[in-house]
């Protein structure tokens, strides 16, 4: 709840708040690296590609034109409650520390095709949103509202090659790769008796026939959030009605065995739950938040022990990351980021508030809340580099001004994000670009979908990402 509230109080501030003064880079030059406490103050750059490498395709080129660069003072923030305005520095966006960080790119931004229509709002699945190379999966409502007025979802498919869209699969959503890569799990959306129910199938791509897994598992508290995870031996990890359950195939049903058993909250209470299973299906992280409660829990998938348990406000599985070998979970919440290694038991932050200069965490009166937070971790394919969002409504407001993307119009922008990129061991960290980068990467980390604004009006971009 707490976090609910600072978010509904940033959008005024992105408005008010202004950055910092231009500050010295301490000299830093290409032959000295910079770690992470020596960031400072410069001009906004854009973290992103040289316009050269940059393609768009032909029916985009006239939406991608540059717009006006507005230009905006750099005063103080003017924080409420009447506390003392407090500036945050804005990064430095050029620079030079690891070879690691600096050789990284967002290439070849592709627009989406069409835009959104009176009943047509576009957006991506968090884990299953590219088939293949040349393959996009666009998530959009159905045209014709169920018997209560809702909407069912439908998935349509983006060929990059030719830049045709056609429907793909209707009536589903949340989807979530399988285990053998050739299936997805998703739900589908139906009414019974004026009720709204979700029910879990499985589509194989191959025979393109979907299958029911299990009916009325609950309603998905983010749309296209994933809601069922392989686990070992077959196994799905979901979440059933707000319970992290392990779904293991019994006859022709699947029952169902709870992962663990959740803190108590009062009866109506707000509670939720997400889970993200490791690589190598062995581990599983529960995420809950309450009230009062709000905890990270590792459960081992094969006799379902809790493993490791600390407090955090990470909240959603997409503020959680799991190195490819499945030994370490990166976490990213209003504290910073940080590391915890299953083999040791060891966590270690790579970056806190501090580092960038962020206000303290208060509750309520001084500035607006935290002010700032973390979001979105995100590990390279060889693990040595993590991608993250920090996202502040105190840094100065500006547009991007790279060719290829649009001008921000900031007055939609709050908080204020940025991407950066830090290495492993926290020694080095670099801001990459004004834009969330890392919230939609695909399977293989090569590509990534962003959702941005221009002017007042929400775009779609697929980038591709240049690890070296």
């Amino acid at each position: 709840m707490k976090r609910v509230c600072i978010a509904v109080f940033l959008a005024a501030l992105a408005l008010s708040a202004c950055g910092p003064e231009t500050q010295p880079t301490d000299g830093a030059t290409a032959e000295e690296p910079v770690a992470a406490s020596q960031i400072l103050a410069t001009p906004l750059v854009e973290g992103v590609s040289p316009a050269a490498s940059q393609v768009v395709t032909d029916t985009a080129a006239e939406l991608l034109a540059p717009l006006p660069t507005p230009t905006l003072p750099l005063t103080d923030a003017v924080p409420m409650w009447g506390a003392e305005p407090y500036r945050v520095p804005v990064p430095d966006f050029d620079v030079v520390t690891v070879p690691e960080l600096d050789n990284i790119r967002f290439a070849d931004p592709r627009l989406l095709p069409f835009l959104p229509n009176e009943h047509q709002s576009i957006s991506t699945s968090s884990e299953a949103w590219m088939l293949d190379d040349d393959t996009v999966l666009l998530s959009m409502p159905g045209e014709k509202p169920l018997s209560d007025g809702s909407y069912t979802h439908d998935q349509y498919r983006w060929n990059l090659k030719t830049n045709q869209v056609d429907l793909w699969l209707e009536n589903a959503q949340n989807l979530s790769w399988g285990a053998d890569g050739e299936t997805l799990y998703y739900l589908s959306k139906r009414i019974n008796e004026d009720n709204v129910l979700f029910d879990l199938l499985r589509y194989d791509i191959g025979r393109a026939q979907s299958e029911l897994i299990r009916a009325d598992i609950g309603t998905p508290f983010i749309n296209q959030s994933p809601m069922a995870q392989p686990g070992p031996d077959g196994t799905l990890v979901v979440v059933e009605k707000e319970q992290p359950v392990m779904l293991r195939k019994q006859g022709d049903a699947m029952e169902a065995t709870v992962l663990l058993r959740l803190p108590e909250v009062q009866p109506g209470a707000w509670r939720h739950s997400e889970v993200s299973t490791s690589p190598d299906r062995q581990t599983a992280a529960v995420l809950f938040s309450a009230k009062d409660v709000q905890m990270i829990y590792l459960v081992e998938l094969k006799n379902l022990e809790v493993i490791a348990q600390f407090e955090s406000d990470a909240a959603f599985w997409t503020n959680i990351d799991w190195s490819a070998d499945g030994r370490r979970l990166a976490v990213a919440d209003s504290s910073g980021v940080f590391v915890y290694d299953l083999v040791t038991g060891d966590t270690r932050y790579l970056v806190r508030r501090e580092d960038l200069e962020f206000p303290p965490v208060v509750e309520f009166g001084g500035l607006l809340g935290s002010g700032a937070d973390f979001v979105n971790p995100r590990w390279s394919p060889d693990g040595g580099v993590l991608l993250f969002v920090a996202r502040c409504g105190l840094w100065a407001p500006g547009p991007t001004e790279r060719p290829g993307w649009e001008a921000l119009d900031v007055s939609n922008v709050s908080p204020t994000e940025i991407t950066f990129a830090v290495t492993s061991d926290g020694s080095f960290i670099r801001p990459l670009s004004r834009k969330a980068i890392p919230f939609n990467l695909s399977r293989d980390r090569s590509s990534s979908w962003i959702n941005s604004w221009d002017q007042d009006m929400p775009v779609s971009y697929k980038v591709t990402v240049e690890w070296k």
